[in-house]
């Protein structure tokens, strides 16, 4: 039997127009735009993975059964290996029957997976190994990230500020002007292209996969309108 997961969405769009907003004034009149960039590739310092067990058997008891002994061996052997309780939790549990191609009553079929997720992007590798030794014969979503990225987004407006600075008072310089202060200044919202999410290359059963954690770029963009004088 094939269970095909349905996404529902539902998108709210709601127009909003915001009163009395001054717009961009400069007291000379003479304004100059530019958009700076800052992008900093960071190495990811958090690591997850969705690792479970499925079992089939002819009644649900027995496939429940097979199921809950596998998945506490598969816990014990994680937490042994050092895996917290924090760092453990349930993600997905499905009890499913399944049919014959003829249409008759074929079974049951039991799924459970935990997700994993911790400081130490490292380790990963081990722990796939060591909870596929332990029983467990589902893994997926294996990914890495950056824990702390609003601080990583607040040092890229600077830079993206002082980059954006540069280039007006190169502009300025070349139109024989001088550079005056901001009149108007906003974040652009730019969408985050990221490697950071490594790739499975190889899982296999008797020694470590190897993973690559890749690095993930922030990039931040500013818009900035300098008076000119």
């Amino acid at each position: 039997m094939r269970s095909v997961p349905i996404l529902v969405m539902l998108v709210l769009s709601v127009g909003c127009r915001t009163p009395n907003v001054a717009p961009c004034s400069s007291a000379t009149g003479n304004t100059i735009s530019v958009q700076g960039v800052a992008s900093q590739r960071l190495s990811p310092d958090v690591a997850s993975f969705a690792v479970g067990v499925e079992t089939r058997a002819v009644s649900v008891r027995d496939a429940f059964n097979a199921n809950a002994q596998r998945i506490e061996r598969v816990l014990a052997a994680l937490k042994q290996a050092g895996v917290t309780t924090e760092e453990v939790h349930t993600s997905d549990f499905r009890v499913s029957s399944v049919t014959a191609r003829s249409g008759a009553p074929a079974g049951f079929l039991v799924s459970n997976i935990v997700t994993v997720r911790r400081g130490d992007p490292s380790s990963i590798p081990g722990l796939l190994q060591t909870a596929m030794e332990a029983g467990a014969n589902q893994v997926a979503n294996v990914s890495f990230f950056v824990a702390d990225v609003g601080a990583v987004q607040r040092k890229g407006l600077e830079l993206a500020l002082q980059d954006a600075r540069v280039k007006a008072e190169t502009l300025a310089v070349q139109s024989y002007r001088s550079l005056g202060p901001i009149v108007c200044l906003s974040e652009d919202k730019v969408p985050v292209g990221s490697d950071a999410y490594g790739s499975l290359r190889a899982l296999g059963y008797y020694s470590a996969p190897s993973i690559e954690s890749g690095s993930q770029e922030i990039r931040t963009t500013v818009s900035a309108v300098f008076e000119l004088r």
